[in-house]
């Protein structure tokens, strides 16, 4: 809006008042100030307007994790509304919003069990907290909805990732039962997956995902996959709703911070009638400055004529030691 006014409004009053000074007496003025006027309004209501786009998402990102004195940790997350990455709107934009996240726990009729935070404000941001006493996986879902034009834009945004807490005091929200059936879903296969030493996904490495409405594979849809930088990159799901792609790696400002978080957003849309959906799928890769060292030539050779000329060294004592 700042550059609206610089660039619009300023120049607009500037010429009104060279108007009102050299032609107050004459209805050139008038006229001159209905015109311009009218261009007022229309460029302001266009500004107004532009404040919605069908390139909107829901998307989450993670902030400092901080770890309380009795083992706890806690998790924030930053909730974005507006256009990937830079493009931020306020979230009071949106008509409804609500947060769940969940540890994968089933009750005893085998039903999800959910816990539903409170959305605070810190520092203009509008951020959750994800609170574990051990470790665990977790899967955290933001729901917005926008009426607009006679369309119900539907916004889900997901990420899941493992929270390490190491205490034996209960912190948790006030937990809620619910099934848990979205009309739109993207599924990373191996969502859950780790290993011995490692927790995180790793860049170059295939992230493959199914798409779903409802029961039904979205099939042939169009998903595009957008890092940090803003690059994009387009694929088609299959014939079974599914989609392969290889997270590539990117130079970061971020590379340098000592938790460093990099991911990348799935996107997709679908419409059905006068619903509008998007989903934003948060892929989280971790880096903790644990990426593999290049190997140094120089190094290599200077270790490999040393070792030579120690062997030859060797050999040349045992020779003489030998013949004497």
């Amino acid at each position: 809006m700042d550059s609206v006014i610089s660039y619009i409004y300023l120049p607009i009053m500037k010429r009104l008042h060279q108007l009102w000074c050299k032609e107050k007496h004459s209805h050139s003025f008038f006229k001159s100030f209905s015109y311009l006027l009218l261009l007022f309004l229309c460029i302001n209501s266009t500004a107004v307007y532009a404040e919605f786009s069908s390139n909107d998402f829901l998307w989450l990102e993670f902030d400092e994790t901080s770890l309380n004195i009795n083992g706890a940790i806690s998790q924030p997350i930053v909730i974005n509304y507006g256009i990937f990455p830079n493009k931020i709107k306020n979230i009071s934009d949106l008509d409804e919003i609500e947060a769940f996240y969940t540890f994968g726990q089933k009750d005893k009729v085998g039903k999800d069990i959910f816990y539903k935070p409170n959305i605070n404000i810190k520092k203009n941001k509008p951020i959750l907290f994800i609170n574990s006493v051990k470790t665990n996986w977790c899967m955290v879902l933001v729901k917005g909805i926008k009426r607009y034009d006679n369309f119900e834009y539907n916004y889900l945004a997901k990420v899941s990732f493992f929270i390490f807490g190491h205490s034996n005091i209960p912190k948790y929200d006030n937990p809620i039962t619910i099934e848990h059936k979205p009309n739109f879903d993207i599924k990373i296969f191996r969502e859950r997956l780790k290993d011995k030493f490692n927790y995180d996904r790793e860049r170059w490495f295939p992230i493959r995902a199914k798409l779903k409405f409802g029961d039904h594979p979205l099939v042939h849809t169009e998903v595009n996959i957008i890092n940090q930088s803003g690059n994009s990159e387009r694929v088609i799901s299959d014939n079974n709703g599914e989609i392969v792609y290889i997270p590539r790696y990117i130079e970061s400002n971020f590379m340098d911070k000592k938790n460093y978080f990099d991911y990348d957003l799935i996107t997709v849309k679908y419409s059905l009638n006068n619903k509008v959906y998007h989903y934003a799928y948060t892929v989280l890769f971790k880096h903790l400055k644990r990426e593999p060292k290049r190997f140094n030539i120089k190094i290599g050779l200077a270790i490999f004529i040393f070792s030579a000329i120690i062997t030859f060294f060797l050999l040349s004592k045992i020779k003489e030691n030998i013949t004497a």
